[in-house]
This record gives structure tokens, C-alpha cells and sequence, in this order.
């Protein structure tokens, strides 16, 4: 098969004993700057949405839940669209998905752009989240072919931070721009985004996968995806997804309805408020990315070390126990602050619990996505990521689904209560995995690495 050529960063070694000695260290940080870009695409999706969900409402002539539905549809759509990527990359390559894909979110920002009424928002939405989503999918799947194990907790460190300032620049930079021109100039920015990854990754990424598959297999797209799916049948990649996917929930449970609980509790009305309020979870995603990252790898080599082999629950220890406290007690306190506490310190406390919440969120999640990559052969490595992104996506699309009427109904204790002890069934799944981790692996044989 011809390699796919780049003018900086060739891709003409064959896989050998050494796969990571193929790229330089300085083409490796390249290849995860453009990864990390592609990253921060699905964010700036999600992230220029929420903050603008009133005016939205408003100016398409429908009311805040059926706005609300457009970030349930978004992440049903990045379900599809990380799971169809993370499945067929195997077959096609890592550079084929990406430059299939991004052309959806330039076309998708643009309809969401022109969207007249709440059909045709729903619509582009799903394009355009479908099309950016495979972009934080196949940059583990990219880290697991550059990266050895002892690196790969930085690295997904790296990227997932640099992907994470979506969380921290889009709300704010999206409440601006709806607040002095329209909601819709957003959209634009982020189509013009997505050109601009496209256009790098078409002149400069190379392929870092082993596309070896036969043309024969080829043919067979739809088992293809249920290949990946049934990867879930593994107690350990099911129980791993379904953890990161309860930490995940507690992010959108403060996120989604923020306009309608703290905003309103401490009267924050113009958008561009409301988007900076959003900054704390931001920040606590970057400031938490590489500083995990560092460590989990600094528990794999030194337990590798010490008891001769390698262990890869290890990486779960700080995941646990981000799940346990940051991550639950986070959201419940917010909930508890904002129905009980009024004024300045009521909402500083909220901005500290957001802060606490995106920190702990990326302590839970970031070990569970390296630890997905490490546990599987090689081969699978982007099945695994499929089928592990799919699960999680679909788990949250179908929960925040019910967060604002909950909010509406029960008010905002209770229901953030109620995610708080969602959260801490997920820590004790984590638990699980460390405490049993070869018993687990042992039950189902789907193609795991040696643990050597």
C-alpha cells in the first residue's frame, strides 16, 4: 500500500520491532499539535451552544427545552460520528477519517448558521457535531500509534488540555459574540475552524496507523461497526466507559442548565456573562490534563518497576480517586449553594464548585482513556476507542435529555444530589477495575496487550 506523503513529516518507515521509532520527537509534538487542534473542534461545538440557549430560543421562535434537546442531539451525534471514525480507521487510516470528516463541520456550522426554526437547527447540529467528533476520537487512537505506554500519559495529557481550552475560551467567547452581534457569527467562527484543520491535515498530517487490512474485508462497513461493539462485551472496557461517562454527566448537569439555575439564582442575564462564568471548568480541565497525565504515567513506571511487571489498572488509581470526591461533591455542593445561599458568596462558591468539577472530571477521565488504548492489542487499540466512546455518548445523550425538566420539577438540590450518586456508582466501578482487574480481563478474552 502507498503511504500517504507530507511535505514536513515523512511516513516512509515500515512498522517494525520498534513502531515508535518511526517519527522524531519533534514530528510527534507536530502530530499532536494538529491532533490537538482537531481536538478542540467537538468542544468549541459544545461549548458556543449553551451559553447562548436564550437567545437562541428567542430568536428561532421556540422555548429553552427544545433548545435544550440540540445538546442531547449533539452528543448522540458525536456518538455516531467517534464511533464510525474510531471503527473504520483501522481499514482506512487515520489521515482518510479525519479529511472525511471535518468537511461535515464546515458545512454542518454553516446551516446551523442560517438555521430558521428548531427543525432545521436539530439538523445541522447533528451534522456538524457528527463531523467534529472524530477529531477528539482519533487523537488517542494517533497517541496509541506514536506514543510508547510510559509516554502516553503525558501526551494525552497535552492533548487533551489544549483541547480543553474549548471548554474555558468558547462559552465566554460565545456569550460576547451573541451579546454584541448574534449567536450565528459563532457558527461562522467555528466552520472557519474547521477549514483551517482541514487544511493542515490534508498538506501536513501523515499516516500514523498500520492500515494493513484486505480489500476484501473492506467491503463488510457494517460488520465492521458491530466488530467494535462487541469489544463491550469486555468487563473491563464496558466498566471503564460507563465510569468516564458518570463523571462526564456531572460536567453537563452544571453546564446545560446554568442559565436557569445559578444565572438566574444570582441574576446574571446578558450572554457574555453567562459564558464567563463558564471559565472555572475550563480552567480546571487544563490546569488537571498534563498534571495527570505526568503522574499516571510516574504509577505505571514505578509499579512496573517494583512488582516486575506491568499492571494497567494502575492508571486507574488517580481516576478513582478523582470519581470519588472532586467529581460527586463538586456537583452536589453546587446544588446545595445555589438553593440555600444567596448573593456574592453563593455564587463564588459556584464558581469554585465549577472549578473543582472540571479538575475532577479530567482526573477521572483522562487515566480511563489511556488506560482504554494500553489494555487492548494494538490492532484493536481504535476499536476499543469506538466502542468505549459509543457507550459513553450514549449514555450521557440519553441523560441530559431529562436535566432541565428535573431541574424544573425537583429543583436543582435534588437533581444534582441525585447525579452526585450517579457519580459514585462510577467510582466504585473504577474500584472494581483495580481491585479485579486480571479476574475481569481473564472472564472475556477479546485481544488484550500482554501484560509484560
Amino acid at each position: 500500500m502507498t503511504s500517504e506523503r507530507s511535505p514536513l513529516i515523512s511516513n516512509t518507515q515500515k512498522l517494525g520491532d520498534d513502531p515508535y521509532a518511526r517519527f522524531s520527537s519533534r514530528q510527534k509534538g507536530f502530530i499532536l499539535a494538529q491532533i490537538s487542534w482537531c481536538g478542540l473542534l467537538p468542544f468549541f461545538v459544545s461549548g458556543t451552544f449553551v451559553p447562548s440557549i436564550p437567545q437562541i430560543a428567542k430568536d428561532i421562535d421556540a422555548d429553552p427545552a427544545t433548545v435544550g434537546v440540540a445538546v442531547g442531539v449533539s452528543i448522540a451525534a458525536a456518538s455516531i460520528g467517534g464511533f464510525c471514525g474510531a471503527s473504520y480507521t483501522g481499514l482506512f487510516g487515520r489521515r482518510k477519517i479525519f479529511l472525511a470528516t471535518l468537511p461535515f463541520v464546515i458545512v454542518g456550522s454553516i446551516g446551523v448558521a442560517l438555521a430558521k426554526n428548531a427543525a432545521q437547527l436539530l439538523f445541522w447540529r447533528f451534522i456538524q457535531s457528527m463531523g467534529a467528533s472524530p477529531g477528539r476520537v482519533l487523537g488517542s487512537v494517533v497517541i496509541g500509534d506514536v506514543y510508547k505506554v510510559e509516554e502516553r500519559g503525558m501526551a494525552y495529557g497535552i492533548f487533551i488540555a489544549v483541547s480543553l481550552l474549548g471548554c474555558a475560551i468558547a462559552p465566554p467567547l460565545d456569550g460576547t459574540i451573541a451579546y454584541y452581534f448574534s449567536w450565528r457569527v459563532t457558527q461562522c467562527l467555528i466552520g472557519f475552524m474547521g477549514l483551517i484543520a482541514f487544511i493542515f491535515m490534508n498538506l501536513f498530517f501523515p499516516e500514523t496507523g498500520n492500515t494493513t487490512q484486505s480489500s476484501k474485508e473492506s467491503k463488510y462497513l457494517i460488520s465492521r461497526l458491530f466488530r467494535s461493539l462487541w469489544l463491550l462485551r469486555s468487563p473491563v472496557l464496558f466498566l471503564s466507559a460507563f465510569s468516564s461517562a458518570t463523571a462526564l454527566l456531572t460536567d453537563y448537569a452544571l453546564l446545560v442548565p446554568f442559565s436557569y439555575t445559578i444565572a438566574a439564582r444570582y441574576n446574571i442575564t446578558d450572554e457574555a456573562l453567562i459564558g464567563a462564568c463558564f471559565i472555572p471548568i475550563g480552567v480546571g480541565n487544563i490546569v488537571a490534563a498534563p498534571l495527570i497525565g505526568r503522574l499516571s504515567d510516574k504509577i505505571i513506571t514505578r509499579n512496573r518497576k517494583k512488582l516486575g511487571r506491568w499492571y494497567p489498572e494502575d492508571r486507574l488509581r488517580l481516576a478513582l480517586i478523582g470519581s470519588l470526591t472532586l467529581v460527586p461533591l463538586s456537583v452536589v455542593i453546587s446544588g446545595l449553594v445555589t438553593t440555600y445561599i444567596e448573593g456574592r458568596i453563593g455564587l463564588l462558591l459556584n464558581l469554585l464548585c465549577l472549578f473543582i468539577n472540571g479538575f475532577g472530571v479530567t482526573m477521572s477521565m483522562s487515566p480511563a482513556a489511556a488506560y482504554n488504548v494500553d489494555v487492548m492489542d494494538s490492532s484493536q487499540s481504535a476499536d476499543s476507542v469506538a466502542a468505549t466512546w459509543a457507550l459513553r455518548s450514549f449514555v450521557v445523550s440519553i441523560a441530559i435529555s431529562w436535566i432541565i425538566p428535573s431541574v424544573n420539577k425537583l429543583g436543582v438540590a435534588i437533581t444534582n444530589i441525585g447525579i452526585g450518586i450517579i457519580a459514585w456508582l462510577g467510582a466504585a466501578m473504577y474500584y472494581i477495575l483495580i481491585r479485579y482487574g486480571d479476574e475481569l480481563r481473564a472472564l472475556v478474552d477479546v485481544g488484550y496487550a500482554e501484560a509484560s
